[in-house]
């Protein structure tokens, strides 16, 4: 499905209060208040599309879009969100100035599948200074730095998101939100992924052993493998991993052999 946009061009060479006005007037919802999520609710709650925020102090704006943008605005308004996200501009402009300072609109509400291509349009209308990468939804044109990746790792590890990210990560996963949505593999693509599958080398290197303490039954028992104790246990491996020394399901006293 292709679709031709034919909203005026405004570039952000100068800014100034009335250019502001401007911006302001090619929108289709205005949120002066960022903060109030009963509003920006009713209007975003379920649609897909792109918003812009504008910095009301200097004229500068971030270009954005998501499948549920209520989702993703509300996003904006978490402190865990604006803590570990500080690697993109828009975050950081945002703990500067604070949320209060800037207005949120949106530009235009989409179906799912034309997000990138509308946020694209609006990215390549206003080029926004607060954007990154040029290309919208990826990473064309950016590079972490070898101490940013390193910062991202290490903040990842360990990391226990809450269950409203959890719910919101698992529903962006299914039916029509997930890209593969619809699609399957090519015969050739199924043949290259089995024939891979086939060339891997399997490991035959013994698990990590595993000594588990039934704190209730005071009975131990020791599995050959982290897999195997957490298949009994009926948990993840990371679970199990997160556990080591430490009491499982509020019973078990988990500890890994040396």
């Amino acid at each position: 499905m292709t679709f031709t946009y034919v909203h005026v061009t405004l570039q952000e060479t100068l800014w100034t209060p009335y250019s502001i006005k401007i911006m302001l007037a090619q929108a289709i919802h205005t949120f002066k208040d960022p903060q109030d999520l009963n509003s920006i609710k009713a209007v975003c709650k379920g649609r897909s599309g792109v918003y812009r925020f504008i910095n009301n102090l200097n004229g500068n704006t971030y270009v954005g879009s998501a499948i549920d943008l209520y989702n993703r605005l509300l996003d904006y308004q978490q402190q865990a969100y604006l803590r570990d996200k500080q690697n993109l501009v828009i975050v950081r402009a945002l703990n500067k100035y604070g949320i209060n300072n800037f207005t949120i609109v949106i530009l235009e509400f989409t179906n799912y599948e034309d997000v990138r291509t509308a946020e694209q349009y609006w990215i390549d209308t206003y080029k926004p200074v607060y954007n990154i990468l040029a290309v919208a939804g990826s990473s064309l044109g950016f590079n972490h730095t070898d101490e940013s990746k390193l910062k991202i790792s290490e903040s990842m590890k360990g990391k226990e998101r809450s269950n409203r990210v959890r719910e919101a990560m698992s529903k962006r996963q299914k039916g029509s939100a997930n890209t593969f949505y619809a699609k399957s593999h090519t015969p050739e693509a199924k043949e290259l992924i089995r024939a891979r599958a086939l060339a891997r080398e399997v490991s035959h290197k013994p698990g990590t052993p595993v000594t588990v303490l039934d704190t209730l039954t005071e009975v131990v028992t020791t599995y050959k493998s982290q897999r195997e104790a957490a298949k009994a246990l009926q948990c993840s491996r990371v679970l199990l991993n997160k556990h080591n020394g430490k009491l499982l399901h509020n019973r078990y006293i988990v500890n890994f052999s040396s």
